[in-house]
């Protein structure tokens, strides 16, 4: 159990699931600090994906996995991998982009983008599956990301949230190797 507050995250559990994870020798509320230097090392240990340092430095050249990042990206591999769908929220330049780019670049997954605008259309979005789709059909990999950018810019949120929510686009059902990631940009008043 991985934190930010380590303090924090243990005070907000339950002390009986406390109590169980520590007789089970679960370390519960490992600061991130304390873990500097070994991020790519938990990521492995997770993804089961094991990478040189040489293989890390060429993934993403310039790319820098932060104890935050390393946070996010381990929810999202464990959603995808239970099935659960993943919208990911922040603002324009956050990085969100980037770090799905590293995470498939580290799975050794392909990445299908789609940047989601108002002129985005409907075939677009099944263009976009159909070539994540075909990567698949290539037997080049086993899983291939779509990921989804700026969807609440969208007027077809309909084909959309199917695809995110029940896996199928237009009712045809997407194959298990397709995973579905999204983003939003929160919306504000003025």
């Amino acid at each position: 159990f991985l934190s930010q507050d380590p303090k924090k995250m243990k005070d907000g559990m339950h002390p009986n699931l406390v109590r169980h994870l520590e007789i089970n020798r679960i370390s519960v509320g490992e600061a991130l600090n304390s873990l500097n230097g070994r991020f790519t090392e938990i990521l492995s240990a997770l993804t089961n994906v094991d990478r040189s340092e040489h293989e890390i430095s060429k993934l993403l050249p310039d790319y820098q996995l932060t104890g935050d990042a390393l946070l996010k990206m381990l929810a999202i591999y464990c959603r995808i991998r239970c099935g659960i769908p993943v919208i990911l929220m922040g603002e324009c330049g956050c990085g969100k982009t980037y770090l799905i780019s590293f995470l498939c670049a580290w799975l050794g997954s392909p990445l299908e983008n789609l940047d989601v605008h108002g002129g985005t259309t409907e075939d677009d979005i099944v263009q976009t599956f159909d070539k994540a789709i075909a990567h698949l059909q290539s037997g080049d990999c086993h899983e291939v990301f779509v990921f989804l950018d700026e969807v609440n810019t969208c007027a077809h949120m309909g084909i959309i949230t199917e695809a995110i929510c029940s896996r199928s686009l237009n009712g045809r059902k997407l194959p298990v190797g397709v995973k579905v990631l999204a983003a939003v940009n929160p919306h504000r008043r003025r």
